[in-house]
Parts: structure tokens; sequence; C-alpha cells
């Protein structure tokens, strides 16, 4: 029988599977007690913060609004059948996203939003087809857009 994994074993393979993987599954629960899973596109900070962009209508972020306690779980999916690794977390998200809302927008611009974090930050499309999906490169998401002309006047008296 193997010998369970040490913690450096299990904090080593934590990261592999964080670095190795885009999506994470967001767990949050309705208002009559059912759980509600979301995929969704995440960066981290540290292997111990990790961050999404949701509209605030979106079901999971309305749930959040009322109960903050959510699970994480990030895995690979084409790992083979009994070589797959995973790495579970419990936060207190309300909490974090409080702190971070008195020091910073927790908002995109609107045009990025418009145009989805998946697009303009990492240059990948959540949804590669059907409704809502769009295709837009990621350097069009990251062009500003153009000024006004300007047509110098001369003032006449």
């Amino acid at each position: 029988m193997a010998s369970r994994p040490d913690q450096a074993e299990l904090n080593a393979m934590a990261r592999r599977v964080i670095d190795a993987n885009h999506y994470m599954t967001l767990a949050t629960q309705d208002a009559d007690g059912r759980p509600r899973l979301s995929p969704l596109y995440y960066t981290c900070a540290r292997y111990s913060d990790f961050y999404w962009v949701s509209s605030p209508t979106a079901h999971h972020s309305r749930n959040l609004g009322s109960r903050p306690d959510v699970e994480i779980v990030i895995f690979d999916s084409s790992a083979p059948v009994g070589q797959g690794e995973a790495v579970y977390a419990a936060i207190m998200t309300f909490v974090i996203l409080k702190v971070l809302g008195l020091v910073m927008s927790l908002r995109a611009v609107t045009r990025i939003e418009g145009v989805g974090m998946d697009v303009s930050q990492h240059g990948e499309e959540a949804y590669a087809s059907g409704e809502g999906s769009i295709l837009v490169p990621p350097e069009a998401a990251l062009v500003p857009e153009p000024l006004p002309a300007f047509t110098p006047q001369v003032a006449s008296r």
C-alpha cells in the first residue's frame, strides 16, 4: 500500500494542478439550498487567492450576494482514470471581495466587460460556439476607441 503524501508533496501537486489549468468549478448555493456549479476561467496569486470575473447578474454572482461561502475545485479533466489530481478550496468570498472593493474597482471597464475577460485578457474564448459567443481577436479588444477628430478653429471677432 502506498504511503500517504506529506504536506510538501501535496503543496507541489496543488501548484502543478493550478499552473496547468485555466478553469475551476465554483460551487455556490441557491436560496432553496441546492448547489450551483459554475465552470469559470480563473487566475490566481500566491496559490491562495483565486480571481475570476463574472457579471453581477450571473446566477452564481447573485448566490454570492446572499450566501458568500463558496467552494472550488480545479482539476485536469484530460488525466487518465486513476491518475487525476485536484485542488479543493473553501473560501469566504464575500469578505475577500469587500476588502478588495475598498482599494480597487471590482469591475472591468465597460468595453472589456462587453467583449469578455477571456478574450481581452487571455486571447481565449470560454464559448467557441452557440448563443452569446463572439469571435474577437484579443488585439481588437485592447485597442482603445478612437478619439473624435479635432479640427482647429480660428476665433474671429
